[in-house]
């Protein structure tokens, strides 16, 4: 099993970025934001991985993300992003194709202070919702 970007108590801005996995591989996460990171994703594309979390957000700060794919991503809960106890989670004009999650295909969110989320567009698969909160 694989990390992919790890952050802790700093900022990460992501702009234009692509990142997938190799196939048939698991991976932990694409990226793991801890302890009051403030993270910007922009302009991005993840796609084609199974993982415990794909893009994790634990005691995370500020989260922005705008205008970025997700694609064929497939976890136990959040099959996209899946946050926990952070202060802010902001999604907007994004797309969510083909992701899996047993609850919550596309975002799973936990503990979160405040959730954003406007013009997503969606098709996926999972029994559990598309967005739980």
């Amino acid at each position: 099993l694989a990390q992919g970007i790890i952050a802790s108590e700093s900022t990460l801005i992501l702009n234009r970025v692509t990142i997938q996995s190799a196939p048939r591989k698991q991976i932990n996460n694409f990226l793991l934001a801890t302890l009051g990171t403030e993270v910007e994703i922009t302009n991005s594309y993840f796609h084609d991985a199974v993982g415990e979390k794909n893009l994790f957000f634990n005691r995370a700060g500020n989260i922005s993300i705008r205008n970025t794919t997700f694609k064929n991503l497939t976890a136990g809960e959040g099959g996209a992003i899946y946050a926990r106890d952070s202060q802010r989670l902001s999604v907007t004009e994004s797309i969510f194709v083909g992701n899996y999650a047993d609850r919550g295909s596309d975002i799973f969110v936990t503990s979160c202070e405040e959730v954003e989320l406007q013009s997503l567009t969606s098709r996926n698969f999972g029994t559990g919702g598309s967005v739980i909160i």
